[in-house]
């Protein structure tokens, strides 16, 4: 009983963190949600101490989503914050039937994208420094299936079937450790979110260029918007500023200059 209640302590604690310091806390959030199994010594109990921690796990999982919800209803990007409140609910809804009827697959049809989505626009904010991500309603539709597919993999895998690097080896047998499998599965998961954060970023270079008002020869080139991006700033669109290009240096002026700049 001891162990419930200082890992049921530090994981309301982590999850009302993301409150003051978002992605660190609900990294943190999500690391004490895989490990709290082992930390309760979860392998060796009774299969009603199993039934009732899937529903204490479940509880707070979704305490945790509600505090990050909350914390993503102040975020800048219109789209973004509409899609983050409907997979939460959408999340919720599917805890709602597991309580109801003990269905592990309900977690597959009701995934916690919103989960995905926290992280990703929080790293998307710390690599770009704009709080803009989704510009268009195809970079949403692009970025929701990049995030919704590794996710109902992942649900699935965790609910239904056993983990791909417990069941596919990609190694050598004589190499082959679940560990070592582990470690390669994880950039197979993660190759689809990895490359609609790369579409963003490079879009977000150019919508950056353009407001900077680089000229087209310099879009190809990475040098002279890393210059710009050194000079003072200037507002640019709702959620942040952006670094304009450097002052011209100006000569000195004599007085024949100021003469003719007064005539």
């Amino acid at each position: 009983m001891s162990d419930f209640i200082w890992v049921t302590a530090l994981r309301l604690l982590s999850a009302l963190a993301a409150l003051v310091a978002p992605l660190p806390a609900f990294f943190l959030s999500g690391h004490l949600d895989r490990r709290d199994w082992s930390l309760l010594n979860m392998a060796g109990a009774s299969e009603h101490q199993h039934h009732l921690y899937h529903y204490w796990d479940k509880s707070l999982d979704t305490f945790t989503l509600a505090v990050a919800c909350y914390v993503a209803l102040r975020w800048k990007d219109p789209l973004v914050r509409r899609l983050a409140i409907t997979t939460f609910a959408w999340r919720v809804g599917g805890v709602v039937m597991f309580m109801v009827t003990g269905q592990h697959a309900a977690f597959v049809v009701f995934p916690s994208v919103f989960e995905r989505l926290f992280f990703f626009y929080l790293l998307f904010r710390l690599l770009s420094r704009q709080e803009i991500m989704l510009r268009s309603q195809a970079d949403a539709i692009v970025t929701m299936v990049a995030l919704a597919i590794p996710k109902i993999a992942d649900e699935y895998f965790i609910h239904i079937a056993a983990r791909p690097w417990q069941t596919f080896t990609l190694l050598p047998s004589a190499v082959s450790t679940p560990d070592r499998e582990y470690w390669l599965w994880i950039p197979i998961m993660l190759a689809l979110p990895a490359l609609a954060m790369t579409r963003l970023l490079l879009q977000n270079r150019r919508v950056v260029q353009a407001q900077l008002g680089l000229p087209a020869a310099q879009h190809a080139h990475p040098i002279p918007i890393v210059t710009a991006l050194l000079g003072r700033q200037v507002p640019h669109a709702p959620g942040g500023m952006v670094a304009a290009p450097a002052a011209t240096p100006i000569p000195l002026r004599t007085p024949v200059h100021e003469q003719a700049i007064h005539a």
